[in-house]
């Protein structure tokens, strides 16, 4: 399997958004600490990244936000 940078940047950014979300419902993070905006920005930053990389421009404009 071959791994570009920017698929890997996405792939760390979809675990980010994930892990927030999963963390976020089983109750280990709540909405105001900033571990969780943290892995929320990481996340957006990482699939903004790999969206743009792939001219999903749309895509990339929504992650970012």
């Amino acid at each position: 399997m071959n791994l570009e940078l920017t698929d890997l940047i996405g792939w760390i950014g979809a675990a980010g958004l994930l892990s927030a979300y999963l963390f976020l419902s089983i109750g280990k993070l709540t909405a105001a600490m900033r571990r969780y905006h943290l892995l929320n920005l990481i996340g957006g930053i990482g699939l903004g990244i790999n969206t743009f990389a792939n001219h999903s421009y749309p895509a990339t404009l929504v992650n970012l936000l």
